[in-house]
C-alpha cells in the first residue's frame, strides 16, 4: 500500500486500487502480517523477499524505501512474523 495526496494506493495481484482514505488507519487494522516502513508506505510480510539497510524488496520486484529510523524494528517485526510470533 502506498499512501500518494490523501490517498491510499493498494497493489494487488489483479492491478492497482485507488481510494481516498488515510494509510495511518489501515496500519492499526492490519497490524501483524502489513508493516509500516516509511511514511508513504504499508507492506504485506509474506511478499518481503529480501532487505538491506535501504530498502525491501517485495516479489513483484518492487525496491521501496525503509526508514532509516524505521528499520531496526521492522527487522524485529519481520522476523517475529516469519517465525510465528505476531
Amino acid at each position: 500500500m502506498e499512501s500518494q495526496n490523501h490517498n491510499v494506493v493498494l497493489c494487488l495481484k489483479s492491478g492497482m486500487l485507488k481510494y481516498y482514505g488515510r494509510i495511518g488507519d489501515l496500519e492499526e487494522e492490519l497490524r501483524g502480517q502489513f508493516y509500516r516502513i516509511h511514511r508513504g508506505y504499508l507492506i504485506n510480510l509474506i511478499y518481503v523477499k529480501g532487505y538491506d539497510r535501504t530498502g525491501v524488496r517485495m516479489e513483484n520486484g518492487d525496491k521501496l524505501l525503509v526508514s532509516r529510523y524505521k528499520y531496526h524494528d521492522f527487522v524485529q517485526a519481520y522476523q517475529a512474523f516469519r517465525s510465528g510470533k505476531t
